[in-house]
């Protein structure tokens, strides 16, 4: 990836800098870069995000938004089925568009779109934000004797809360999940995606989503409260006594070692989204949704709502219209996260998840209401309706 020079115009102030060039990250910088803001994107170029890469009928309308929607869709393997299955093994069939993709590829095809929008690269890590009185944002960096500033800082760090705590945008919980993955080349063909709310994986689920050419990206994710859970034994059981997994791993060349890392969901411990003129995006202000652990999509809407508020602010000269990102989170995301937060807190019940499944089988209706909230396929009516239904089969 190509990246700006570390003495390079080392007196700039930019209109905005960027940390972190995930899908959050990126999207905002190429949402920005597009409206001819001088922008700077920021990142150490980590590998390894722990992501299943699942992408939903909503990420992909964002993408679409985006105008990168063809340029991922050439990177992406197509599939037309999602699998869910419930503690007792009862399966329902979810049929929709998704996409499946590697993360590395993935996040590299935005950042690069950002890059040809006009956003500067520059390969770094930064060990500190901090708001000025001149009103600009200086970014101290690792090994680079000369910070950056901006006027506008995004933060979109993933699920890493260290900087966002820093400045008071997170307190000091711990996150709403762990998971784990690797990336299995097998000989068994399975033509869908599968996500298995199974007992022994309980809060939480495993997956296996298809990537083409024989690869699978396989994991199992654990929420709150997750104390005491072994994710590695939790994934071994999976893999070894789940049959579409069993049959999957049998076939395999071999399991590589898993890859770890830990979620931040439905905005859990976020006191301010904005703090002076620092704005946090996607999983570091805990975007990611609830029960599915989808995050790609939060990330991107996030960014989206982010990169007009900020547009605005610039335009303006009035930072006071940042604070319209927020009141748009609250209006349009906030609702859809809590009621998959009460769907989650039912699908960790193995009996309950059980009737629902048993009950979406029979039923029309209520198989597009679970359908709508584990693909995120429609806005949260669905999803308000679904938590209706709970709250009744749950009620003593």
């Amino acid at each position: 990836m190509a990246h700006a020079a570390d003495d390079e115009r080392p007196d700039e102030v930019w209109d905005v800098a960027v940390v972190g060039a995930g899908p959050a990250g990126a999207a905002a910088a190429l949402r920005l870069a597009r409206l001819r803001r001088r922008v700077v994107l920021l990142d150490p170029q980590r590998q390894g995000k722990t992501c299943g890469g699942g992408l939903t009928a909503e990420s992909l309308r964002l993408l679409d938004d985006l105008g990168v929607g063809d340029a991922v869709r050439r990177i992406a393997h197509p599939n037309g089925e999602l699998s869910v299955f419930s503690a007792s093994g009862t399966e329902v069939r979810v049929h929709g568009t998704f996409l499946t993709v590697e993360r590395a590829a993935f996040d590299a095809t935005l950042a690069q779109a950002a890059i040809g929008a006009g956003a500067v690269f520059r390969q770094a890590c930064v060990d500190a934000v901090e708001p000025l009185t001149d009103g600009t944002v200086r970014l101290e960096l690792t090994g680079c004797p000369r910070p950056v500033r901006a006027r506008i800082v995004v933060l979109a760090t993933g699920a890493s809360a260290r900087l966002a705590r820093a400045l008071g945008m997170m307190d000091a919980r711990h996150p709403s999940g762990v998971a784990v993955r690797c990336i299995v080349r097998s000989t068994h063909s399975l033509d869908r995606m599968v996500a298995a709310y199974l007992p022994d994986l309980l809060p939480g689920y495993g997956w296996v989503f298809p990537l083409g050419g024989g690869a699978y990206n396989v994991g199992c994710a654990a929420f709150e409260p997750w104390r005491g859970t072994n994710l590695a034994d939790a994934f071994q059981r999976f893999t070894q006594q789940f049959p579409v997994t069993r049959e999957l791993i049998e076939a395999a060349e071999a399991v590589p070692p898993l890859e770890g890392g830990i979620l931040r969901c439905g905005f859990h411990g976020v006191r301010r989204f904005v703090v002076d003129k620092v704005v946090g995006v996607g999983e570091t202000v805990g975007s990611t949704l609830p029960l599915t652990g989808e995050g790609i999509g939060m990330a991107l809407a996030t960014a989206g709502m982010a990169a007009e508020a900020i547009e605005e602010a610039l335009a303006s000269d009035d930072p006071g219209e940042l604070r319209a990102y927020p009141a748009r989170v609250a209006r349009e995301l906030r609702p859809r996260h809590l009621g998959l937060r009460i769907a989650q807190r039912a699908a960790s019940v193995g009996w309950l998840n059980d009737l629902v499944a048993r009950q979406a089988r029979r039923g029309r209706w209520l198989h597009r209401t679970v359908a709508a909230a584990v693909t995120d396929r429609q806005p949260p009516r669905a999803v308000r309706t679904l938590r209706r239904l709970i709250r009744w089969l749950a009620a003593p």
